[in-house]
């Protein structure tokens, strides 16, 4: 039987040592890879998406709440009220008050459409007949 020479038996442990060593080095960064990859997305899904709805939902909540507070306000205005039912006579009026209203609000246009003369008042004047 013939001995095994001493540099091929070290060689051979070192090679299997560096086999072994890199089998695990590589199964290592693929379960961290993969446990990082789950909890990245869970984090994503359940936290990230949620709030970030959130925030868009209360943005759009802000834009609209405004505008309609202020249209809110003008239907329950005894002047406009008045005005339309006194038969909309000097339409000067009407634009003063949009003007006013678009002024103290600091709304980008205010304008009001009458259903029983089918006019178009905008705060700079009347616009057209719908």
């Amino acid at each position: 039987m013939p001995l095994r020479s001493p540099l091929y038996s070290q060689r051979s442990l070192v090679l299997t040592l560096i086999a072994l060593l890199g089998a695990g080095f590589l199964a290592t960064s693929f379960l961290s890879y993969y446990a990082s990859r789950a909890s990245i997305r869970d984090n994503i899904v359940n936290t990230e998406l949620p709030l970030t709805s959130d925030t868009v939902y209360s943005e759009i909540q802000k834009d609209l709440v405004r505008p309609i507070l202020i249209s809110s306000m003008m239907s329950r205005d005894t002047f406009m009220r008045d005005w339309v039912v006194n038969g909309e006579h000097n339409p000067d009026q009407m634009t003063r008050y949009l003007n006013e209203v678009m002024t103290h609000y600091g709304a980008y246009t205010a304008f009001f459409i009458s259903n029983s003369s089918l006019t178009y008042y905008h705060a700079k004047g009347v616009l057209k007949q719908v």
